[in-house]
């Protein structure tokens, strides 16, 4: 997921900002963080507009992407 400008509504905590991006395997979990989960949760249900001034891109693709660097050295790791 690649965010261009504004925000991304599904990783309000922080998680991509403006010319950032998140990488992710396929098969791999990739849902919203616990704070836009939390919010959409107890907002009451009705039409709203979302994305205003935002605009973001999502690549696609077939193929198992690793390094040793994302899988052993980095202390960034997503766990659970």
């Amino acid at each position: 997921m690649g965010l261009i400008s504004g925000n991304y509504d599904a990783k309000t905590g922080g998680g991509v900002r403006p010319a950032g991006a998140s990488l992710h395997n396929v098969m791999s979990a990739h849902d919203p963080d616990s704070d836009a989960f939390e919010a959409a949760r107890r907002v009451k249900l009705k039409p709203q507009k979302v994305g205003d001034g935002s605009m973001a891109c999502c690549l696609k693709v077939p193929s198992w992407l690793g390094c040793r660097m994302g899988s052993e050295v980095t202390t960034k790791l997503q766990r659970g």
